[in-house]
């Protein structure tokens, strides 16, 4: 076992593989000269991907019906995120995510596995061409290597590799659960899952520590903090604005603070005209907007404080747009139809992340006063804020992808 930042630098490696036809050498995804070293395996015009799982069953906790239902469940994560991301070129045919996955039994040979499969699930097995390649397997929680790519038709084929969870091939590294991947559920394994299969998908590494192409979210989500293992209903979105929160009738966030801190409350207190002495809020959605309750003790009833009202049409803010990824494409390839020779040169503009503005009123329930709000929709939050007195109040409320939300500090 190696220590240090070597081995979580190691663990986090993304691992592509370039080549200029169905065959060639591997190579890393880092300082590629290939333009396609980090492209999506599969595009819109690849209907179905074939994949199989192996498993070493004496030293990998769960079972290949557990590995299944999550890989089916990231797909369909992923599935969903890509609905929303935003394009500025090609974006029926870049729009990746949209295949059916399938799943065979693997081959009983791993070399014929590779050569028929679009995608072999390993875990805890591997070659000795992959072994040589990695070095050492257990440096890596997981890794995605493209093996094959077809410039012309922009197309792929590989493996993902799981470090096994126990024994000689396990993933190493410090506070790491043991039998991870069967732990709640099969929740870590998902989430490993999902951020392999945004590589495969075509995501680099980026966000922060709770995004899900973050290099260290694997080692994230598998790290022992002494609380129950991530299950797999939680999520972190993408690209999918938090704007279903908003959506759904009667969905609710309670935030509750400590005395300790209670004068982060100040300027929530202010902007809402709610008393001092309130120790918690209810934020409850309606039809047309939202409601805000408050209660001067956990254990108190509930009073309308006011209500906000929101516009009905969302609002992209260009000014809060992040190019994830890029295409790259030669002068042989088949499935963009007349690309430029700049995108030939620097690549295919790809997903972005895009915030977006939602503008409504609240009216305060006691005078009938009314003031200006905004909603900021991102993939991972929604902040509140907006006028009150003259005085402009930023992120008075905020609600967190994947849990977590309540007044801001001022």
């Amino acid at each position: 076992m190696r220590g240090g930042a070597a081995i979580m630098t190691a663990l986090w490696i993304f691992v592509a593989f370039a080549t200029t036809a169905w065959g060639g050498n591997w190579s890393s995804g880092g300082g590629v000269a290939q333009k396609d070293a980090n492209n999506a395996w599969f595009l819109a015009n690849v209907d179905t991907v074939n994949y199989c799982i192996v498993r070493d069953a004496d030293h990998v906790s769960a079972s290949e019906e557990l590995i299944d239902q999550m890989i089916q469940r990231a797909v369909a994560y992923w599935k969903d995120q890509f609905t929303f991301a935003q394009y500025d070129v090609y974006a029926e045919i870049q729009r990746t995510a949209r295949q059916k996955f399938v799943h065979h039994p693997c081959p009983t040979q791993l070399d014929d596995a590779l050569a028929t499969m679009d995608i072999v699930f390993q875990f805890g097995v591997f070659t000795d061409n992959q072994k040589s390649y990695l070095r050492d397997p257990r440096d890596y929680i997981a890794v995605s290597v493209r093996t094959v790519y077809d410039p012309k038709q922009l197309r792929g084929k590989g493996f993902v590799y799981f470090s096994a969870d126990s024994g000689p091939w396990q993933y190493s590294g410090e506070h790491l659960f043991n039998q991870g991947w069967s732990a709640s559920n099969g929740g870590p394994l998902m989430h490993v899952l999902i951020h392999e299969l945004g590589h495969v998908f075509g995501l680099p590494h980026f966000g922060g520590t709770f995004d899900v192409m973050n290099g260290g979210y694997p080692a994230f989500v598998l790290t022992d903090l002494g609380s129950k293992p991530i299950g797999p209903e939680t999520v972190f979105n993408v690209f999918k604005p938090l704007e279903q929160f908003f959506a759904g009738v009667d969905r609710e966030k309670i935030f509750c603070a400590p005395s300790n801190v209670q004068q982060y409350f100040k300027a929530f207190l202010q902007f809402f005209s709610l008393d001092e002495n309130i120790s918690c809020t209810r934020l409850r959605m309606t039809a047309t907007g939202a409601e805000m309750h408050y209660k001067t003790s956990p254990n108190g009833p509930l009073t309308l404080g006011g209500i906000l009202t929101f516009e009905s049409a969302l609002q992209y803010q260009k000014d809060e747009e992040q190019y994830v990824s890029s295409l790259g494409i030669t002068a042989d390839q088949q499935i963009l139809p007349n690309p430029t020779d700049l995108m030939r040169l620097t690549g295919v503009p790809g997903p972005k992340v895009v915030s977006m503005l939602r503008s409504g009123t609240y009216r305060d329930e006691k005078t009938g006063n009314t003031r200006p709000v905004q909603l900021r929709i991102a993939p991972k939050e929604i902040r509140i804020g907006g006028l009150h007195e003259e005085k402009i109040f930023f992120d008075v409320f905020r609600f967190y992808s994947g849990g977590g939300g309540g007044p801001s500090n001022p």
